[in-house]
């Protein structure tokens, strides 16, 4: 029985060493700064396993994942045709590879004989050199870090795949994008750490609707609960799932394109009144001044109000109530909260807790 060996490695690249060495000969877990190492003692290790990967989620608790190596390069043939990902590909990336999305890719260019430049510093103009001094074409990053990116303002010529992963692209990032990087296949993808790649979307022209995450995988089979969630089944997932698994995501299909409508996690409930928190932060970033923002509910006094967290210059203190027509009243924001930057986890997500 092949034991869990824990990678603490800080650089990324060394972290990526660490783990294909130890590929067949352990179970290599690359360790999120927040995992409890005592959660390590009594998880039974799977049979089929080669390797661990850890989710942070929408929590920011880390949890636990066992994958088989084919679970992965099985579908790299499908991933290097749409990413165009070969042996003469320059690819970056930003931190650490404890998010599976980033162990992902760095794992595919090591199987595709690709070059592959790991960031570590999460400054913008930073970035802007490595990508001009490696000839990088390929660039990973989820929209935050990618909106991170195109803040500095530097046109890249040579950028011909940017691959953007499980967020939504707004039409004011989809336009910075595209001013940035001219000559660049802009690609958003859909997925989690359970069930790997769902659905992709090639944005050539600015996103006709900004749920849209594109057509849905030939390998991968979708359906929906009667509460409106996202079922996958998917010969790529993680060790212990077969069948449909649940997302936890809401949404639907429209003309044989996905489309998301949030996580079951965001649902607000006010006075018996729902609504997904992803629509109040669509509302708010209607305004160019708001560069990013997160929901949130308090209580006072018994009663509970919407909060928004936003960030960006010249910030509102607050918003006319018609930019919310058509929601509720008890879910228009009551308190705005200014941020310089939104807080993160390790992956780059929004995490306020």
């Amino acid at each position: 029985m092949k034991h869990l060996h824990l990678i603490h490695q800080d650089k990324p690249e060394l972290q990526l060493k660490e783990f294909t060495s130890s590929l067949g000969s352990c179970i290599p877990i690359i360790a999120p700064r927040k995992l409890d190492d005592s959660i390590l003692g009594a998880v039974e290790i799977p049979k089929e396993a080669d390797f661990a990967v850890a989710s942070s989620g929408t929590t920011g608790k880390p949890k636990l994942y066992f994958r088989t190596k084919r679970s992965w390069t099985d579908f790299f043939p499908e991933q290097d045709e749409l990413f165009s990902i070969n042996s003469s590909s320059r690819i970056f990336i930003h931190g650490s590879l404890a998010f599976t999305g980033n162990l992902n890719i760095a794992y595919e260019a090591v199987e595709a004989e690709a070059f592959l430049h790991c960031a570590s510093s999460f400054r913008a103009e930073v970035w802007a050199e490595e990508i001009l001094k490696n000839r990088i074409d390929t660039i990973y990053l989820i929209p935050d870090k990618l909106l991170h990116l195109v803040r500095h303002g530097s046109k890249f010529e040579n950028i011909r795949t940017i691959i953007c992963g499980s967020q939504f692209i707004s039409e004011k990032l989809f336009e910075m994008t595209r001013f940035c990087f001219p000559n660049a296949k802009i690609i958003l993808y859909y997925g989690s750490s359970e069930v790997n790649y769902v659905s992709y979307n090639v944005l050539n022209e600015k996103p006709d609707h900004e749920n849209c995450v594109g057509k849905i995988f030939d390998s991968i089979m979708v359906k929906f609960s009667p509460e409106g969630n996202i079922l996958v089944d998917s010969p790529f997932s993680v060790c212990g799932i077969s069948g449909y698994y649940d997302t936890k995501d809401k949404g639907y299909l429209k003309d044989g394109l996905l489309y998301l409508n949030g996580r079951s996690d965001d649902q607000l409930n006010i006075l018996g009144e729902k609504i997904n928190a992803c629509e109040i932060k669509k509302r708010l970033l209607q305004f160019s001044s708001i560069e990013e923002c997160e929901i949130s509910v308090e209580e006072k006094n018994s009663k509970k109000f919407v909060v928004a967290h936003i960030s960006g210059k010249d910030l509102p203190s607050s918003l006319p109530n018609s930019v919310f027509d058509g929601i509720s009243p008890v879910f228009i924001p009551q308190k705005y909260i200014h941020y310089e930057k939104l807080p993160r986890n390790e992956s780059g997500k929004i995490c306020l807790r």
